[in-house]
């Protein structure tokens, strides 16, 4: 999302010689950003604050920069001075919070979108932008909230159906995800999360080739987006392209090496291939990288599970379902090593549980019903 700078118009000749010539670096500096030049944005408003240090709207400004160069610290210090003057603005409260969620602050991000909408309610960069964290934290009843709102308030504001796009495809309402992705793409053909979204409604609905058209698209246009480089790899990996896929994913992790979802499909791809030494080690980088990755504890269990180790299938599998209490499959993967290890009133709870806690797999409530058909059996 991209942040508020404040505008003066140039009126630098009516001002004397100093206040001029800080006004006109000021303006460079507007220029500059406008231009997407943050590093001379900087040094323009420096110039501008070392003439005239109390400007607010030169420390917002240069905040500003500071955040476009990915320098948020020092922005979030050029905000902070900002808002001594400007207490009540909603557009620097929306900046503070741009930068927190830029920094992972979530909380103290949501706090300060919150207060730019009590302060402005029809804030409608805001509510997108706040309805995008939402997205991410998988908080989607707020986030769908928030996103309406902001289609309401400004119906020509692409971002936001973009968002809400999105948000219906990873709730499996891909008819409403259609509808509102394509609706982005015809206002935006080149609105590559637009795309993004109906590539991940594809994989989804196992249209795997569909989907790659959507990533092919996206990675052509921006080969580094990595969203689009595992989208791609993960419909490869799908269709047992493994070679591309393996490309694909350590490609990805080349270009950002803290990236735990590449190194766990990266384990997949050698996993069905037979290489279980090399997915081990993917599986471990993943869960090293992200600790709380429930998804890669439990491949690792059933890799465990493959080799015949039980003792270390238990103990990632227990690893996941500590990360994710409620999750059906590892529920399930647990009933059904303790099954192996002739253990049938242990497996019966894990299985019942899992039945209990499953909505919407009919493949995983067959195999947990004959589980327990097996274990009577026995």
């Amino acid at each position: 999302m991209k942040l508020v700078c404040t505008l003066i118009l140039p009126l630098a000749l009516l001002l004397s010689s100093c206040q001029d010539m800080a006004l006109v670096y000021y303006n460079r500096g507007l220029d500059a950003i406008e231009r997407g030049d943050a590093e001379e944005a900087i040094d323009h408003f420096r110039k501008s604050l070392a003439i005239r240090r109390s400007d607010p709207d030169t420390h917002m400004n240069l905040g500003v920069a500071y955040y476009t160069a990915g320098e948020y610290d020092a922005a979030m210090a050029q905000f902070k001075i900002a808002l001594d003057d400007y207490p009540g603005d909603p557009a620097l409260h929306f900046n503070i919070a741009e930068t927190y969620a830029a920094m992972e602050a979530y909380q103290a991000a949501s706090r300060e979108y919150e207060l730019a909408i009590r302060l402005k309610d029809d804030f409608y960069q805001a509510l997108t932008a706040f309805g995008k964290l939402q997205l991410e934290t998988e908080n989607y009843n707020r986030a769908e909230e928030l996103l309406v709102h902001a289609i309401t308030v400004k119906p020509s504001y692409n971002p936001a159906y973009v968002y809400l796009g999105l948000l219906y495809a990873r709730t499996d309402k891909f008819h409403q995800a259609s509808v509102y992705l394509y609706r982005a793409l015809k206002n935006n053909p080149d609105a590559l999360d637009a795309r993004l979204g109906l590539a991940h409604s594809f994989y989804k609905r196992q249209l795997y080739e569909q989907a790659i058209e959507e990533y092919e698209r996206v990675y052509s246009k921006e080969p580094d987006n990595r969203d689009g480089i595992l989208g791609l790899g993960l419909c490869y990996l799908e269709t047992k392209r493994y070679p591309q896929a393996e490309k694909l994913f350590k490609q990805a992790i080349e270009n950002q090496s803290e990236f735990p979802g590449a190194y766990k499909a990266l384990g997949d791809v050698y996993f069905q291939q037979g290489d279980l030494a090399a997915a081990l080690a993917s599986y471990r980088m993943a869960v090293q990288q992200r600790e709380d990755f429930a998804e890669a504890y439990m491949k690792m269990g059933n890799l465990f599970v493959a080799s015949g180790h039980h003792a270390e299938a238990k103990e990632a599998f227990e690893h996941a379902l500590r990360r994710s209490p409620n999750d059906p499959r590892i529920l399930y993967h647990l009933g059904q090593l303790h099954v192996e290890m002739n253990d049938a009133e242990q497996a019966r709870s894990y299985l019942h549980k899992a039945l209990v806690l499953l909505t919407n797999d009919p493949d995983l409530k067959r195999d947990i019903l004959k589980s327990l058909r097996d274990i009577e059996n026995r």
